[in-house]
């Protein structure tokens, strides 16, 4: 897993395209041991059983578990990345209840805090919202919001169906949107390997140039994990970052993190509701 993440920020760095890394709080430790046979006791349960598979070892013993070396790297990167918050231990913050929320929120910014860093955005476990005002009350200033680019499961068979096809031909480009003290910002698309991978260089700068041609945003994210179980998918996104790359040094488009982009929004006041 170190290997692909490594591979990845060396071709971010190599097209000079900054990201947002969502982050479990866990991996900021180096270590953990359990306290009178209970994993982290001082840590509200979502479930009974939730810290049953933390191994309470190190990183040499179980480098997926704790990972203060990626943290470090993602950091020091000349790209100039963000980290965002992802909850202390993937907690669905649509399910939890508020204590267990700030918790988990509380936390991981203890361990941020330690290596001097102040965490601004927010990724929710698989994307499902909840507990936004915990959020605001710790001065998160955005969070990734539903993925318009995928299925739109409120709607008829009959009205979905086209949609889908249509977000899979063109990812929707979108806008941020202001929750009354903190912004959400959609997604455009999930760049992963599916039935459809073939394609996804060719949907993604569809997306691209849509947002050009609109003046809006084309929100792209992945997960580390699938460049494992797809090696070739590293290059397909390497195709979609070159491109990316030519329109940026074109002037046509910008290219920012979720931080740095809620910091502009901030001072732009350009706020919808």
């Amino acid at each position: 897993m170190r290997e692909d993440i490594f591979a990845l920020l060396h071709v971010l760095e190599q097209y000079r395209v900054p990201s947002t890394w969502a982050v479990v709080g866990h991996l900021f430790l180096d270590h953990c041991e359990k306290h009178d046979g209970v994993a982290h006791p001082d840590m509200p349960r979502f479930k009974a059983d939730w810290y049953s598979c933390d191994p309470c070892t190190d990183f040499v013993q179980h480098p997926l578990f704790y990972a203060p070396d990626v943290i470090r790297r993602i950091v020091a990167s000349p790209i100039e990345n963000e980290l965002a918050y992802h909850t202390f231990s993937h907690v669905p913050f649509s399910e939890c209840n508020r204590t267990v929320a700030q918790a988990e929120i509380a936390e991981g910014l203890k361990f941020a805090n330690k290596c001097g860093l102040t965490l601004k955005s927010f990724v929710f476990p698989k994307n499902k919202i909840g507990n936004v005002q915990v959020l605001k009350e710790h001065h998160f200033e955005i969070y990734r919001g539903a993925n318009r680019g995928g299925r739109h499961v409120n709607q008829t068979f009959l009205r979905r169906a086209p949609l889908f096809f249509f977000t899979h031909l063109i990812p929707p480009p979108v806008e941020a949107i202001w929750r009354k003290g903190i912004w959400e910002l959609p997604s455009s698309m999930k760049f992963q390997s599916d039935s459809f991978s073939a394609a996804l260089p060719f949907r993604a700068k569809n997306g691209i140039l849509q947002a050009i041609k609109e003046n809006k945003i084309f929100h792209i994210f992945i997960h580390p994990e699938d460049f494992v179980a797809n090696p070739a998918l590293l290059d397909k996104f390497k195709r979609v970052l070159q491109f990316l790359a030519t329109k940026r040094d074109q002037s046509q488009i910008e290219v920012t993190t979720m931080g740095r982009l809620a910091e502009s929004l901030n001072k732009s006041g350009k706020w919808e509701i």
